[in-house]
This record gives structure tokens, C-alpha cells and sequence, in this order.
């Protein structure tokens, strides 16, 4: 579109506003307008200018041959300016010119010649001009997709990787359950069903922010089988609507997630508390639990599921959100707030 409207604008320049300068200036001086003196220049200007704009500046200027095109482009500009007067000559009637010293007038034709040319080389700098103008938007475009094409690739591949290492941890979870409590190990694989189910369905950008609280609840209730007399849990999900608001999934259940993992201890005491609150278009969760090390065999996958959402974070909050942790020494904190405002 923007191609046809530039050439639109072209046209209009090389035909309607040259003839409407001239048609003035031959009224202003009681002369009858000569059109086909106007055609004549417009149509060779406008052969240079298609010429350059299709031919030359694709076969010799986009293919690095620049000394070649200045060449190619100032002779054809000098052809153009000795063939103009002899189209005239075949072109208008002859008409009575006064008298003229022989020197005068070759420096009348000279004049006009300088100025033919020029208009030639600028008429050819204006089609260089919007074609490496419509060249250099059509690369924008082009690159502007290919980084959407690889943020959403990228996007999908954190997430993929997401949910493999979910399942990986909530499997384990169960295999421990089935020895204790076949009944409880039965409830927790009909949880899961349905967290996949929704992992499978819900996989868009964004999904309904109430959504993504209630996955929280049966994530949080399936890990709270495995607790025991030791580990205290404490719970703040707000259940008001969520105001319409939507967040990209499973951000805030790798934090929840974590604190499950590093923070239950089968024999000591712990304690594990995940508060999420909602202000007004900032939903803030924050998670604080008790920190018990892995063995070092136990390190292998640690850290993957934080490092993915960090970088989903990046991609699809950039600058409207905040993330902080720490520990020191026997407890683990980490908040993250998030602006869901569009």
C-alpha cells in the first residue's frame, strides 16, 4: 500500500503540478500553452525515474555495484538530455524566435541543458531515495517479525520446559505417597489429571488471573498430602474477582512450587507460608519457607524452573514487575510482584 501511494504521489508531481506552473506562467505572459512541451519532459522524467526505480537500482545498486550504477545513472541522465530537444524538434511547430547572437544562444541551449540534466540527477536521487526508503521499512517489518516469531519460539520452549519439570516433581511426590496412603495417592493422581488438564488447555499468552489462583489452590492441596505433624503451612489466596485481570501461567507456582521443594523436611520441623495479594492491577505473591539443603545429588534439575520464569518474566513483563529473595541460613524468601495493567 504504502508502494502504490508513493507512486501515486509521483505521478502527480512529474504530470499535474509541472502543468499547472506552466499553464500559469504562459497565462501570466499572454502565451498560448504549449502541452506537449509539459508531456514530453513528464514522460522522460518519469522513464529515468521507473527505469532506476526497477531496473538499475536492483540489478546494480542492491547488488553493491555502486561506481557502476553512478555510471550507468549520470549517462543515462546525459542520453535524456540530448534526446529532449530533438523530440521538440519532432514534436512542436516551429515558431518565430527573435534574433539571437550566434554566442547567446549556444549559451541559452547550454543553460538549458544544465538544467535538464539536473533535474535528471534529481529525479534519480528522488527514485534511489524511495526505494531504499519502502527497502529499509520492508526490512523493518521483516525484522520486527522474525523477533516476534522468536520470542513466541522461546516462549514455548520455557514452557515446555516448565511443565515436564513440574510433572517430574509432582510424579516423585506421589510414588512417596502410594507407600503411605494408596487412598490419598489415588486423590492426588485425580488432582493432577486435572492441573494438566488445564496446563494442556490454558495455553495461550495469558490466561483469566482467577484461573490461574484456583490452579494455585489444587497445586497447593495435592502437595499438602505429603506434609506431616511437622510442617506448618500457612495459606493467603484471596478469592475476590480478580477485576478481569489476566497473567501469563504458572509464574507464580514456580515460586510456590519451590518453597514446597526446599522447604518440608520429613523429620524436623518447618514451615511454609504463601501469601498472594491483589492491589488494584498488581498481584504480589510472596512465599517464605523454611531452607533445607539438597544433597549434592539432588542438585542436578535445581534451579530450572526459577530461571525460566525469570526469563519469562523478562519477555513478557519487561519493566513492570519485581523480583526479590534471599535467605539467611534457615529460611527462604522470595516475593514477586507483577503490574497486570495492559
Amino acid at each position: 500500500m504504502l508502494d502504490i501511494m508513493i507512486n501515486i504521489i509521483v505521478l502527480l508531481i512529474v504530470f499535474i503540478l509541472p502543468e499547472v506552473i506552466f499553464n500559469t506562467a504562459m497565462e501570466q505572459r499572454h502565451q498560448h500553452p504549449q502541452h506537449i512541451a509539459v508531456y514530453i519532459h513528464a514522460l522522460i522524467y518519469l522513464f529515468v525515474f521507473y527505469l532506476n526505480y526497477f531496473v538499475l537500482i536492483d540489478k546494480l545498486l542492491f547488488r553493491k555495484k555502486v561506481l557502476l550504477y553512478v555510471a550507468t545513472a549520470l549517462l543515462l541522465s546525459a542520453i535524456m538530455v540530448f534526446l529532449t530537444p530533438i523530440l521538440h524538434q519532432f514534436t512542436d511547430p516551429p515558431q518565430p524566435h527573435p534574433h539571437h547572437e550566434p554566442e547567446s544562444g549556444n549559451i541559452f541551449i547550454l543553460g538549458i541543458m544544465l538544467r535538464d540534466f539536473a533535474m535528471m540527477i534529481l529525479t534519480t536521487g528522488l527514485s534511489v531515495a524511495i526505494r531504499m526508503g519502502l527497502r529499509w521499512n520492508k526490512i523493518e517489518r521483516q525484522n520486527r517479525q522474525i523477533i516476534s516469531e522468536q520470542k513466541e519460539m522461546e516462549l514455548a520452549n520455557l514452557k515446555n520446559q516448565l511443565n515436564p519439570h513440574f510433572l517430574f516433581n509432582t510424579l516423585n511426590n506421589i510414588y512417596a505417597l502410594i507407600a503411605i496412603n494408596q487412598d490419598k495417592a489415588q486423590d492426588a493422581v485425580h488432582r493432577l489429571s486435572k492441573m494438566l488438564r488445564y496446563m494442556l488447555y490454558e495455553n495461550g499468552k495469558e490466561v483469566p488471573l482467577e484461573e490461574e489462583l484456583q490452579f494455585l489452590r489444587n497445586f497447593i492441596e495435592l502437595m499438602k498430602l505429603r506434609l506431616n505433624d511437622n510442617n506448618h503451612l500457612t495459606i493467603s489466596i484471596p478469592d475476590k474477582e480478580a477485576d478481569g485481570l489476566a497473567i501469563a501461567p504458572l509464574l507464580m507456582m514456580t515460586l510456590v512450587e519451590n518453597a514446597f521443594k526446599h522447604g518440608i523436611s520429613g523429620s524436623k520441623p518447618s514451615e511454609i507460608s504463601i501469601i498472594i495479594t491483589i492491589d488494584r492491577t498488581m498481584v504480589t505473591c510472596h512465599t517464605e519457607n523454611s531452607l533445607f539443603p539438597k544433597p549434592d545429588n539432588d542438585k542436578k534439575n535445581s534451579g530450572i524452573g526459577i530461571a525460566n520464569m525469570q526469563k519469562r518474566l523478562d519477555m513478557i513483563y519487561h519493566g513492570r514487575y519485581s523480583y526479590q529473595y534471599g535467605n539467611d541460613g534457615s529460611k527462604y524468601t522470595a516475593t514477586l510482584s507483577i503490574d497486570l495493567s495492559n
